[in-house]
Parts: C-alpha cells; structure tokens; sequence
C-alpha cells in the first residue's frame, strides 16, 4: 500500500477595501481563514492570527492589541484584535 498525499487547498479570501471613505472594508469568507478587508479612513475591522514557532518571541508595538496564550506542540499561536496605522508587530 503507498500513501499518496493529496493536493493543498486554497487559503481563505480576504475581503476587500471599499470606497468612499465612510464605507467599512468588506469580511473574509467565513471559516476559511480570510482576514477582513482594509476599509478606507480605517473604518475596516477584523483580527490578525499569527502562529509561529515557540523558540522565537514576538513584540506588539504601542498601539498594537493581542492575545498570545502559552505555547503548544512547538508554535505560539497570537490573536491581534487592534492595530492603529504606523503601528509594528516584530520576532526574536
């Protein structure tokens, strides 16, 4: 018997942009892994999952809000609910 692997999906789309600038950015698909669409003057909302390996450590810059529970089966895994513009996220 050989196990043959199969081929990966596709990610989830993200959503996109709008315009005018009082219009909110549009969702990602649902359960799919999309983030949300960047809205124009920033009226966009929708959150940022980063997983990454365990050995590094990760800085959210001044503005910047998120979750980083403890580590499991080698990654860290953050959930970023807030970000403003110019605002830096960085590995170590």
């Amino acid at each position: 018997y050989t196990n043959t692997p199969g081929t990966g999906g596709s990610g989830g789309g993200g959503g996109g942009g709008n315009y005018p600038p009082t219009t909110a950015g549009s969702p990602g698909t649902t359960n799919f892994g999309g983030g949300g669409g960047g809205g124009s003057a920033g009226n966009g909302s929708g959150v940022v999952i980063l997983k990454y390996p365990d050995t590094r450590t990760i800085t959210l810059g001044a503005g910047v809000t998120g979750t980083t529970p403890a580590a499991s089966g080698g990654f860290k895994v953050t959930t970023i609910t807030a970000a403003g513009a110019g605002n830096t996220v960085s590995w170590a």
